[in-house]
């Protein structure tokens, strides 16, 4: 993708993104997104089929950069590698509320899981295997479900120290 395309990319996201603050999910349409990004609707279905996709999307890439962070620097500590990820997640809270709680969240949680399952594959300190990969993500993804929503209330030191403390990974 040249240049252009991807500064017009970046545009509607961020556009989407402002949208997110004001409204919510269900209430956002194309037309408010083009008309946010100052782009035309041809330009908007030339990148995505509907908004549904472009969340899709920006999931997907959110899941990437989440990945990035907490595993991109080997020195970090795992109680660090938890904090910059919740940091992460509370920065974009907006999103990952929305992603968890609209018509298309369980697509959204199938990609979560996924995702942790990967990670702690990867990086778990404990016996892999299908029962216990399982057992973690699943409390993994209500810890960051409970903290998105509102429903675990602790500090983010507080919730990576005791991820550190509930979830063995490799140093």
């Amino acid at each position: 993708m040249d240049k252009r395309g991807r500064k017009t990319l970046k545009n509607i996201e961020n556009a989407f993104n402002a949208l997110l603050l004001e409204k919510t999910f269900d209430d956002i349409t194309v037309t408010d997104i083009c008309h946010e990004a100052d782009i035309s609707r041809k330009t908007f279905y030339t990148y995505y089929d509907d908004k549904f996709e472009l969340i899709d999307q920006l999931a997907s890439s959110s899941l990437n950069e989440l990945d990035q962070l907490s595993h991109g620097n080997p020195n970090m500590t795992n109680q660090e590698r938890i904090y910059t990820w919740l940091t992460y997640i509370q920065a974009h809270q907006r999103l990952f509320y929305i992603l968890f709680t609209n018509e298309s969240s369980y697509s959204f949680r199938l990609k979560f899981t996924q995702y942790l399952l990967e990670s702690l594959s990867k990086h778990g300190a404990f016996p892999i295997n299908d029962t216990n990969l399982q057992f973690y993500a699943h409390g993994a993804l209500g810890v960051v479900e409970g903290f998105v929503n509102g429903a675990i209330k602790s500090d983010i030191s507080t919730i990576a120290s005791n991820l550190q403390t509930l979830i063995p990974i490799k140093a």
